[in-house]
Parts: structure tokens; C-alpha cells; sequence
């Protein structure tokens, strides 16, 4: 059982496939973080500035933001 585990073993170190798919899928992993990281700051950005345009027109109970006086 265990010879046969560790023929497993040696043969995936040895597939050079299995290292480049297993690179690809770091890179791609560290892209979609990069990628909700940034759809997350544009969220709060816009969140930000369509609340001071609300203000800026006086619509501020359509954003639910308190009146100003």
C-alpha cells in the first residue's frame, strides 16, 4: 500500500503538466483576488461619490443620507 502511494507520489513530481497546471492555477487565483479587490474599491468609490452628488442636489432622502440644512 504504501510502495504504491509513493509511486504516486514520484510520478506526479515527475509530470511536468501537473507543476503547470498547478502554476496556472495560483496565477489565476491571485487574478480573481485582484479582480474582486478592485470591484470592491470602485463599489465604495462609487458609493461615496453618488452620496455627495446626492447632497449636492438636495436629494438626500433618495440616498438616505440626512438632510442638510
Amino acid at each position: 500500500m504504501m510502495s504504491r502511494v509513493r509511486e504516486m507520489c514520484v510520478a506526479f513530481h515527475e509530470d511536468e503538466g501537473a507543476v503547470v497546471a498547478t502554476e496556472y492555477l495560483l496565477l489565476l487565483i491571485l487574478i480573481a483576488c485582484m479582480g474582486m479587490a478592485a470591484a470592491i474599491q470602485f463599489g465604495r468609490t462609487s458609493q461615496t461619490k453618488f452620496g455627495e452628488t446626492g447632497v449636492a442636489l438636495g436629494n438626500n432622502q433618495e440616498f438616505g443620507l440626512p438632510q442638510s440644512n
